[in-house]
């Protein structure tokens, strides 16, 4: 699979686009009904939900670009199901610490001005083709929650996901794609994405770990990563889409909790080894 963005065109968009409606076919629940990571309508674990994070999905020929816009957006939205964006960003005291209101794209340090420090960001957040590394990103070591999506994308300095140890929990998707020097990537504190997770392209990935995550109200996607060996999820166990390992042509070993609730397919291929003892599905 050819990485999508501005290079490769709108032809080689659309064929993802439309293979991402049909993972997608399955109508998502509304966002307002309490869920695992979701108590009260407009309440998830103590951050109040923004407005826009608690609508029902828009079908995918109507959302919006997201953060970034262009051809990024639009992946995104594929991708992830895109919320409805958010005005801002602002900055303002919340109950918990500073907080961010509104939708942020990072392409250098001058944007992470706002997120300084920030323990909530109400919106999506990108960090977008920078030169950044985890010194630089350490503005964000104290975001526990993200209403909205997360990527980190084309970041060619980037080396390790330090800046997002205190990362707990998103409304939306986990995006982690093709960040050339990334070796390890520890997400020691995450415990719910509200939809997908997906790591693609990244050159020189070897490892991937969240030993504390249970919960994907989307799917987990791993897909041309050249050198990972090994993705580990012990307490995994409840899934709301697919699993996709595509095309990861080292990685022998992918480690789940015992999964209960799966709302999709497992898709494997032209990876390290043909099946992962580690994947239990019950």
């Amino acid at each position: 699979m050819t990485r999508i963005g501005g290079k490769n065109g709108d032809a080689r968009m659309q064929q993802m686009l439309e293979r991402l409606a049909k993972k997608r076919a399955t109508p998502t629940a509304d966002a307002t009904a309490p869920s695992a990571t979701t108590g009260p309508a407009g309440v998830r674990d103590g951050f109040a939900m923004s407005p826009a994070a608690q609508k029902v999905d828009l079908p995918l020929a109507t959302q919006g670009a997201g953060p970034g816009g262009g051809l990024f957006g639009a992946r995104m939205a594929a991708l992830t199901g895109d919320v409805a964006p958010l005005e801002g960003p602002r900055r303002k005291q919340g109950a918990h610490g500073p907080e961010v209101h509104g939708d942020i794209t990072v392409h250098s340090a001058q944007d992470l001005q706002k997120l300084h420090g920030a323990v909530a960001v109400y919106g999506h957040l990108a960090v977008l083709e920078s030169d950044l590394g985890e010194d630089v990103l350490a503005a964000l070591q104290k975001l526990e929650f993200v209403d909205g999506n997360l990527a980190l994308e084309g970041n060619f300095q980037l080396t390790a996901l330090t800046a997002l140890a205190s990362l707990q929990k998103t409304s939306g998707s986990v995006y982690v794609g093709y960040n050339d020097m990334l070796t390890e990537a520890v997400l020691p504190q995450a415990e719910a994405f509200g939809r997908g997770l997906i790591f693609e392209g990244n050159a020189q990935l070897t490892q991937i770990h969240a030993p504390a995550l249970t919960s994907l109200g989307g799917y987990l996607h791993l897909h041309e990563n050249p050198v990972l060996v090994s993705a580990q999820f012990p307490l995994l166990t409840t899934l709301g889409g697919e699993i996709s390992i595509l095309d990861n042509p080292r990685l022998t070993a992918v480690q789940t909790g015992p999964v209960q609730d799966f709302g999709g397919d497992l898709e494997l291929g032209q990876n390290g080894a043909p099946t992962f003892k580690g994947i239990t599905i019950q």
